[in-house]
């Protein structure tokens, strides 16, 4: 067994040497080259077409415009991969060295059994300069690169915001579920909105933002209304009822959960002697946020089904009535009785309470 394992430790090895020695070449070692960029002969090229795309990102950026913007000014642009460019992918490109021709093998360590660490920095990687032609000029990169340090720097001060209807709030356009995003206007006044998941993450949605304390807020007002007006008894029996002959069916969702979760751990198990690419984990940290849906969606659908005792539900409908004060109350409140908020293309919505509808007109 030793000696086989040494074989085995002695092979990789020297796969690994043989890559690190294409790398210190500057040859292109496999994977998707940079958008910007095409492969001829094991070596980079710039695509001129992707490449103003390359320039527009950071040309905007450096100049102060956001995320949002850049997406809206380079809609429908598509990725190495065929898929639409996402806040991710600005992230990632606006990070890549390579744009100012500076080539990087092995940048960060990986763990052993092939997990990649994303961690500190290697110090044996390879890293050359003027083996790629640049597609931007070091002046705005080092715009570029202070802004997001910058950036960095001020997010570390922000405590994690509060959403208390995340996991809750569908589009009714494209089905994405809603999620919470906090910005700072130059003034230094936060934000705080809900806003479609592809919307965010690709800008393929029209569905409007809601202001999520105003949301909240409507939420909260009509569910301390509802509970102030139902009979217990005979809701609680209603509710009973239902939920006793319901089965959520979470067939889809499980499904899909396991093909993300099979992806993530396809791109996390990289080998030793592969290279560093940033595209890989664009595309992991894309997977990860919708893995996060998905399992709220399905721990929240799955913890209403089950034989429902009509007496606990009375108990339950008497606590939230008289403690809907608190913060955490609240919270748990909402999550008892709103089983779903659809969010409309034009900003309204409808909020489903127990077994009653409420219909919000407006924009919120």
């Amino acid at each position: 067994m030793g000696i086989g394992q040494h074989a085995v430790l002695t092979t990789r090895q020297k796969s690994i040497d043989g890559v690190a020695v294409k790398a210190k070449e500057g040859i292109f070692l496999g994977g998707y080259p940079p958008l910007g960029y095409e492969i001829e002969e094991q070596t980079y090229i710039i695509n001129e077409r992707e490449a103003a795309t390359v320039r527009i990102i950071f040309d905007m950026y450096a100049k102060g415009e956001s995320y949002a913007a850049i997406l809206d000014r380079v809609a429908r642009v598509k990725g190495k991969r065929g898929k639409l460019l996402g806040k991710n992918s600005l992230n990632s490109i606006l990070k890549n060295e390579r744009y100012i021709g500076i080539y990087t093998w092995n940048k960060r360590y990986i763990k052993e059994m092939r997990q990649y660490a994303g961690g500190g920095l290697n110090p044996n990687c390879v890293r050359l300069e003027g083996i790629i032609p640049p597609i931007i000029d070091m002046n705005t990169w080092e715009r570029v690169q202070k802004r997001m340090g910058d950036n960095k720097k001020n997010s570390t001060f922000k405590a994690k915001r509060e959403y208390l209807l995340t996991g809750l709030i569908e589009c009714e356009c494209c089905g994405a579920t809603f999620v919470g995003h906090t910005s700072t206007n130059t003034k230094g006044y936060e934000y705080r909105t809900y806003i479609c998941g592809n919307k965010y993450r690709t800008r393929t949605c029209k569905t409007k933002n809601a202001h999520a304390a105003r949301l909240e807020t409507f939420i909260i007002h009509n569910l301390k209304e509802y509970l102030a007006d139902i009979d217990f008894e005979e809701m609680a029996g209603i509710v009973a009822d239902k939920v006793n002959a319901a089965t959520a069916d979470l067939t889809k969702e499980k499904k899909e959960l396991a093909e993300v979760t099979r992806q993530i751990a396809n791109g996390v198990k990289v080998p030793k002697d592969m290279p560093d690419f940033v595209e890989m984990r664009e595309e992991v940290d894309l997977m990860r946020v919708r893995k996060g849906e998905l399992e709220d969606i399905i721990a929240r659908n799955a913890s209403n089904v089950g034989k429902v005792d009509k007496n606990k539900l009375v108990e339950l409908f008497k606590y939230s009535a008289t403690h809907m004060e608190e913060d955490a109350d609240i919270k748990e409140a909402i999550k008892c009785h709103v089983e779903k908020i659809y969010a409309h293309i034009d900003g309204s919505f409808t909020v489903n309470v127990g077994v009653h509808t409420t219909y919000c007109g407006g924009r919120i």
